[in-house]
């Protein structure tokens, strides 16, 4: 008997249709690999009580990390496909929309969603929070489980955005009726801890409303200054912003975490505070409602990316999907999404969860995919994290932490640096060469803070200590002589 032999596109086809038929057997939760342990989660947030909750082959996730073997589970009893999960903030309750698979805005031909309400222990029922419910979040300071919700998720012609009169947002109480928080419009992101503060960012300038203000009208944050290299002409532009998410801060209200677009045609231009360029959707800001950016939060440097993509699987594409920060305030996450070359065809999909460390700028894997194959199309969708908050933390939580600006910062790229201030600077072998007489130079961490300052007192070298480089890259700001300053970059010793 002779071996029957394939054509090679046929048998390519039948080990891909085995290997996915393999991959569909294997328990569910064995698609997912909790990446992170219960001593790294203690020393990184105090506790490992630490919850997760996400959307994954249309149901409901979540994992509870403090277990000693943790896995995600699904949440059983659920009608129709969730979405936009939030967890309350006793991490016992999850509020959800069903009827779309996005946030909004949509276009004006989407349905509308329905916003309900369930236990994380699965039982009992869920419970309808809205017929028509929008991007549901908790108030955080409520006893009982309180869902705030935007009643208008979709563009609405003759408006230009949801908060100009679409829709309202509105609280509802434990199964009590609905009551109104703003008429004058849809602001998704929630309401800050101290019920003052509610924000929004729909795809064009990202907002901030004071519920108590008698202008009763959104403040415009994220309004970046830019200097043409070429004209030297000055732009204030409002960036577009997406996936809104407000401070669970006990002490800055007026934050709020969200997307950026990216730098697109601005990138003939620099930014007033050393922010570089970035991509679309690479980095994570926050704001203040006085529009100074208190930090920003680059992608992971893992998996790398290729300009040209030579093996299969190869990552051409990588970015930042759906932020939001948790109940605690120090802490955030967010999606990885990864597109990876397989020939002629690419995957697109949220490979990874992580937490972010919004204090000190640091990431934690929590969460990824067993498979990063072609044939797997698995995606992790809209993770929201929860972390168990000390008792006491109104008085625990730090007072400076988020009283920060990137724009205290002047940058001047290395090109315009002598003709800004007159002197030219550089960096060689741990020290600082200036042209002029320095005054002082002081040094930056990436979010902005101050980390160490020297007093040249008028000479034109200066050493720069070796334990400012534990934070990698860095800033210098010098102080000369005539009254100006320079800023250049400082990247870390060997």
């Amino acid at each position: 008997m002779h071996a029957k032999i394939l054509p090679a596109g046929r048998l390519i086809s039948n080990i891909k249709a085995i290997a996915f038929t393999a991959f569909m057997a294997m328990p569910l939760f064995a698609q997912f690999k909790v990446s992170v342990t219960s001593d790294t989660l203690k020393s990184r947030c105090g506790t490992d009580h630490v919850k997760l909750v996400f959307i994954a082959m249309d149901s409901l996730w979540y994992v509870d990390f403090s277990e000693s073997n943790p896995k995600p589970r699904t949440i059983h009893g659920i009608s129709g496909v969730p979405c936009t999960p939030a967890l309350s903030p006793d991490g016992n309750y999850i509020a959800y929309v069903t009827g779309v698979g996005s946030p909004p805005p949509l276009s004006s031909t989407a349905p509308n969603s329905t916003a309900w309400l369930c236990s994380i222990a699965g039982a009992p029922a869920p419970r309808k929070i809205a017929d028509i419910g929008w991007s549901p979040r908790f108030d955080l300071a409520a006893a009982t489980p309180t869902v705030i919700y935007a009643t208008c998720g979709k563009k609405t012609p003759g408006m230009d955005t949801l908060w100009k009169g679409c829709g309202k947002m509105c609280e509802w109480i434990d199964g009590s009726q609905p009551t109104d928080i703003w008429t004058g419009g849809s602001l998704f992101g929630g309401m800050s801890f101290n019920g003052r503060w509610i924000c929004t960012a729909d795809n064009g300038p990202a907002y901030l409303l004071d519920k108590t203000s008698a202008a009763n009208t959104p403040v415009m944050v994220h309004r970046l200054r830019w200097v043409n290299n070429k004209t030297k002409t000055d732009t204030l532009a409002p960036l577009q912003a997406c996936n809104p998410s407000i401070s669970s801060s006990r002490l800055f209200f007026d934050a709020m975490m969200y997307l950026d677009v990216g730098t697109g045609d601005m990138a003939h231009s620099y930014h007033s505070a050393n922010l570089g360029a970035w991509g679309m959707h690479s980095r994570i800001f926050i704001s203040r409602s006085s529009n100074s950016i208190a930090g920003y939060y680059d992608m992971p440097a893992d998996p790398p990316l290729v300009d040209n993509a030579e093996n299969p699987g190869d990552v051409v594409i990588k970015s930042w999907e759906s932020p939001r920060w948790s109940n605690h305030p120090y802490f955030a996450s967010a999606a990885l999404f990864v597109e990876r070359s397989f020939g002629e065809k690419t995957t697109d999909r949220n490979e990874s969860v992580y937490m972010i460390n919004l204090k000190d700028s640091s990431y934690l894997k929590l969460l990824s995919l067993t498979d990063t194959t072609e044939t797997n199309t698995l995606s992790m969708e809209f993770p929201w994290l929860w972390v168990e908050t000390p008792q006491g933390f109104d008085t625990l939580e730090d007072r400076q932490w988020l009283n920060r600006s990137m724009d205290a910062v002047l940058w001047h790229p290395s090109d315009n640096s002598a003709k800004a201030t007159g002197y030219r600077i550089v960096l060689m072998q741990g020290k600082i060469f200036s042209t002029g007489p320095m005054i002082s130079v002081e040094f930056y961490s990436l979010n902005g803070k101050s980390i160490g300052k020297l007093l040249p007192e008028l000479k034109r070298s200066c050493s720069i200590p070796r334990d400012l480089f534990s934070s990698g890259l860095l800033f210098g700001v010098c102080a000369f002589s005539n009254g100006k300053q320079s800023v250049f970059k400082v990247a870390a010793l060997k």
